[in-house]
């Protein structure tokens, strides 16, 4: 069952979720995935002409608006249904996140994004405990760089230089890995206001030299944002340099959709 939803439009997210009521009844698990990102300096000097600007706040609001506030929406609009469900073994529901390594290892040119994700991990704890007396879990997976259809259109040698930067195992994470956590923290009825990074023990560091040494393996219209791991908006990816791990995680959909 699809329903595109816009998650930053409350009349969208509450059509998407009628929808699918509609078709399948009241859910009882909401897996949070819409995501983006974008790479600008918080204040930058152009390197020809010495020009000094600042992070445009629109762009910093869009990303804030589909991170964290879209995630917000989705898990409070989800919640309210749940309460409406009897309990099976004592539990109504139980909503999963999807924040990034980013929310404690931002790279320079995070800060949008960095945000973001660590205000979806702020916001668990508070969240699992708001909906605790209904009998609703709540969790979020910090993930690392996922071999998704957002990256399986950069070249192999770059999903090769991505790979070797963790150190175990030392590749990409797979989309199952992410399915199994997730599972995980469904199934486990003790598992609860927990934030959990799903990595392979990588530390983003300040900066990245990919650039450096693949100056030209990641070109073309249909790139997402540089060796991104999540996607950035459509209009920011023509002809872009890899610069490194931004952001820092694949498991997002590029675009703005629920999944319940």
């Amino acid at each position: 069952m699809f329903c595109q939803v816009n998650v930053t439009d409350d009349a969208s997210v509450d059509a998407g979720f009628a929808k699918s009521r509609a078709a399948i009844g009241q859910e009882r698990i909401l897996v949070n995935c819409a995501g983006t990102g974008n790479a600008i300096k918080t204040a930058s000097r152009d390197k020809n002409t010495g020009e000094i600007s600042h992070f445009p706040l629109d762009k910093f609001n869009l990303i804030v608006q589909i991170n964290l506030v879209g995630t917000f929406r989705c898990i409070a609009k989800s919640a309210a249904g749940m309460m409406t469900l009897d309990p099976i073994d004592g539990e109504r529901g139980a909503i999963v996140n999807t924040a990034s390594v980013a929310a404690e290892d931002g790279q320079i040119g995070q800060a949008a994004y960095s945000a973001s994700k660590g205000g979806v991990v702020g916001m668990t704890l508070p969240i699992a405990r708001d909906l605790s007396r209904e009998l609703i879990r709540v969790n979020t997976i910090l993930p690392g760089i996922f071999n998704t259809p957002l990256l399986q259109g950069a070249p192999e040698p770059v999903k090769q230089a991505l790979g070797a930067q963790v150190p175990h195992p030392a590749r990409l994470g797979n989309p199952e890995e992410y399915a199994s956590l997730a599972t995980e923290m469904i199934r486990n009825a003790y598992f609860n206001g927990e934030d959990v990074r799903l990595d392979g023990a990588i530390r983003m560091a300040l900066d990245n030299n990919c650039s450096r040494r693949f100056p030209r393996l990641w070109r073309g219209a249909a790139a997402p944002s540089p060796c991104s791991c999540d996607g950035s908006p459509p209009q920011a990816t023509r002809r872009r340099r890899c610069r490194g791990l931004q952001p820092a995680n694949s498991t997002e959909q590029q675009g703005r959709r629920p999944r319940s």
